[in-house]
C-alpha cells in the first residue's frame, strides 16, 4: 500500500473512532450518526465486464465478492471491517 493510501486510511479510521474527538472549545464531537462515502477505482475493470451486471442493472454477487477481495488487499483490515456494503 502506498504512503498516501496509508495516510488516508489512518485519517478515516480516526473519524470512525467510537471515543470521539475534542475540539478547542471543549466540545466533544463524534461521527456515530454520520455517513462517510468512500470512493475508489478499485474493481472498475471488473464492473466494466458485461457479466458483472445482472439483467435488472444490479451488480452480481460474484462481481461484488471479487471487488471486496480487491479492496481487502489494498486497505488495512481496521478499515475494511468497518465498511458496510
Amino acid at each position: 500500500m502506498s504512503h498516501l493510501w496509508q495516510l488516508a486510511a489512518k485519517r478515516t479510521l480516526t473519524f470512525l473512532d467510537p471515543i470521539g474527538h475534542h475540539i478547542d472549545l471543549g466540545w466533544k464531537i463524534d461521527f456515530k450518526n454520520t455517513i462517510i462515502c468512500v470512493t475508489s477505482n478499485l474493481g472498475s475493470d471488473i464492473l466494466a465486464l458485461p457479466s458483472s451486471i445482472a439483467s435488472d442493472g444490479s451488480v452480481t454477487s460474484s462481481a461484488k465478492t471479487v471487488i471486496l477481495d480487491i479492496a481487502e488487499h489494498h486497505f488495512p483490515p481496521e478499515l475494511t471491517n468497518r465498511l458496510d456494503t
